[in-house]
């Protein structure tokens, strides 16, 4: 059985001091290295190491990697906060072919950009779009789910435009910039 008795989380990083009665390790979630979820034992030596937080599964560390995750996330959602309040912005709400689309024009630290969801019910599986681009249309970042956002600086926004989805979707019409 394994005792968490340390976790540290910023934005960007999240570790944990675990002991199993008999031995200390330190498990982390590190998007920086090349394996993401790493555990060390007392001595620094890398004994586990996972890309992804779906490969960790059958570890006995998985419910500390799944706790690292979260806190992170948390951390995430408390440091990306205030871009809501700093931005200034227009959105628009249209349907078009089965597709419903958000878009978010804002402005933010001086720099035009669009923030774009799009929930996409044409086929049996509704699938989900989220990208932020700059004012010259080029994409900076595209996801396929809202979760793989969530290191991004623009987190709040697309999870903003991803409420927008689960309240009563309104139709204005406006023009079709996204």
């Amino acid at each position: 059985m394994l005792m968490l008795r340390v976790l540290t989380a910023k934005f960007d990083y999240a570790a944990a001091e675990v002991s199993d009665s008999s031995n200390l390790y330190r498990v982390e979630y590190n998007p920086y290295r090349e394996n993401f979820f790493l555990v060390y034992d007392e001595v620094g030596n890398v004994i586990e190491s996972y890309l992804r937080l779906e490969d960790c599964v059958y570890s006995r560390f998985s419910g500390i990697f799944l706790s690292l995750q979260k806190a992170m996330n948390a951390c995430n959602m408390v440091y990306g906060t205030d871009i809501l309040s700093e931005i200034t912005s227009s959105k628009t709400f249209t349907v078009e072919n089965g597709r419903r689309i958000v878009c978010n024009r804002f402005t933010y630290h001086g720099k035009q950009y669009l923030a774009r969801a799009v929930q996409d019910e044409s086929s049996e599986i509704t699938a989900y779009e989220y990208s932020v681009s700059d004012s010259n249309r080029l994409k900076e970042e595209n996801y396929q789910a809202l979760y793989q956002a969530i290191n991004s600086v623009f987190y709040p926004v697309l999870a903003d435009l991803s409420h927008d989805f689960e309240k009563n979707f309104l139709f204005e019409p406006a023009e079709s910039f996204c």
